[in-house]
């Protein structure tokens, strides 16, 4: 006979009871009138029965697997009854409960996940009781992979958490469930608890969240049942704190990361200030042995052309060389623009530290253009001095040789002015 065949038959043999009980916890005791109405009906139906009395029948509903005299004997004998269920992710099978609400027998549909009062052909679609019942035994199955409990003593019913902020912590639970609030649903928890993030520093917060949340209750066989009726609120504020701790740790690592990028940034800088420096102690000397040799050789004007010429094309590539080097300035700038740039649109560094590392950078490349700029027009000035030294020794016969110390002067000032046009096209762009 089906299960739901047998609970509506028991139930009609309820209510033409005159009483019932429950003993040993396997057998129903019927006491009637007369019973031959009764033996009869039972035997119809192929249930198995022994008299007891002259009234009384005797039914043992173990004999029927799936079948509970009422809600507390259901719920005691869930842990054993769903243990292989517990594998699965649904009940596999249908379950009664015969004296359930007002001696109405409840009967739950596995296959359409229904539950129904048979003496009203009623469905009752908010009465999670054997659900629940079935995902409180997989949370306290699915807890023990979730890789934030120690040691679990099944003998005491209790999980061992443990923290090196709190030490150890106790997370009991009954031995019988309890029966949860109606409209609570406790699959939902479930898929809510498997969805959990998997990673190892998530867990360590969901351990130190789930402590922090327990720890008032005093009752350690009663805090896994208000973790399971607040698990959303606990995993939540474990998101949160998550959150808050991948903030921290990629705001360190990119800070971090910028400083270094800024320091690489210092080495260039000092790069082009090296270069520079070795290029400025050159030409002191370069303009006084010039000055001092075109003085020495005002009698022989060959002599002293060949230096004046040899000064001004040195002038000339020095200044093409510091050139180059105002043009790495402003790439060296360039790039940092673009880098802060990106920072700013993809990190959460704030603008005060931001706008503080980098100025320390924009100060040290925009002093190292000044500077180039300067030495151009002080170069500038120095070939024109060597220039007006060696015209005060020529005589105008050596008028050609002039017009070309005139056109290479000219070509300095032509590499400095473009350098200065370039500079300007860079800073609109």
């Amino acid at each position: 006979m089906e299960l739901m065949e047998l609970v509506k038959v028991l139930n009609d043999i309820n209510h033409a009871s005159l009483n019932h009980r429950f003993e040993a916890g396997e057998s129903i005791i019927y006491e009637f009138k007369s019973r031959e109405e009764v033996e009869n009906k039972l035997g119809a139906c192929g249930i198995k029965f022994e008299k007891n009395g002259k009234n009384e029948v005797s039914i043992n509903i173990n004999n029927y697997q799936g079948l509970f005299y009422n809600a507390d004997h259901f719920l005691q004998e869930s842990e054993l009854y769903f243990r292989q269920d517990c594998n699965k992710e649904s009940i596999t099978s249908n379950i009664g409960i015969l004296f359930y609400s007002n001696d109405e027998s409840l009967f739950y549909d596995s296959m359409k996940d229904f539950s129904y009062l048979l003496g009203r052909d009623q469905h009752v679609p908010k009465d999670f009781l054997i659900p629940n019942t079935f995902y409180y035994w997989k949370i306290v199955q699915y807890l023990q992979s979730l890789d934030i409990i120690e040691y679990h003593s099944v003998a005491n019913r209790e999980f061992i958490l443990v923290t090196p902020e709190k030490g150890k912590f106790i997370l009991g639970y009954p031995a019988i469930p309890p029966i949860f609030p109606r409209g609570s649903d406790l699959r939902k928890k479930y898929i809510a608890i498997k969805e959990i993030n998997p990673s190892r520093e998530f867990r360590y917060f969901l351990k130190a969240q789930i402590i922090d949340s327990l720890s008032m209750i005093r009752e350690h066989d009663q805090r896994l049942i208000h973790l399971i009726e607040n698990i959303e609120t606990v995993i939540e504020a474990t998101n949160n704190n998550y959150e808050v701790f991948l903030r921290k740790f990629n705001f360190e690592e990119l800070k971090k990361n910028f400083r270094k990028e800024r320091d690489q940034y210092f080495v260039n800088i000092r790069d082009l200030v090296n270069q520079l420096l070795s290029k400025v102690v050159a030409i002191p000397i370069s303009v006084s042995a010039s000055a001092l040799a075109i003085y020495n050789l005002k009698k022989e004007p060959i002599y002293a052309t060949i230096v004046a010429i040899a000064f001004i094309l040195y002038s000339v590539f020095a200044s093409y060389l510091l050139r180059l080097l105002h043009m790495d300035s402003d790439e060296l700038k360039q790039d940092l623009t673009k880098d802060i740039r990106i920072i700013k649109e993809s990190s959460n560094i704030p603008k005060e530290i931001l706008n503080s590392e980098t100025s320390k950078v924009y100060k040290k490349i925009n002093t190292l253009k000044i500077t180039i700029s300067l030495l151009q027009i002080i170069l500038a000035l120095l070939s024109a001095s060597v220039l007006f030294i060696f015209l005060q020794f020529m005589t105008w016969e050596s008028k050609w040789v002039i017009l070309l110390l005139i056109i290479i002067f000219d070509l300095q000032l032509s590499i400095a002015f473009f350098n200065l046009q370039e500079k300007k096209r860079s800073s609109k762009s």
